[in-house]
């Protein structure tokens, strides 16, 4: 059984704040090639993703993200998608 992408992103948060930072800033990453959707990630994480098409129809949203020591990395994909 695998994590929720929740409980994954919790894990990172409590790991940031026991590495001294106090107050976390979030910062929006925006889907750079559709504009589909938004996440926000913890400021100084390198963060990527966007919907990827693999037909006309068939769309799949990905986010990775990695904190910025890169010890921590974070793969998020949603469900795939068909317009029928």
């Amino acid at each position: 059984m695998q994590p929720s992408t929740l409980a994954v992103m919790f894990v990172a948060f409590t790991a940031e704040m026991a590495c001294g930072q106090k107050t976390p800033t979030w910062v929006t990453m925006v889907d750079p090639q559709e504009h589909a959707f938004s996440i926000d990630v913890l400021q100084g994480w390198k963060a990527y993703g966007g919907m990827f098409r693999s037909g006309a129809v068939h769309v799949k949203p990905f986010v990775d993200m990695t904190s910025p020591e890169g010890e921590i990395n974070l793969s998020g994909r949603g469900c795939v998608y068909s317009v029928l």
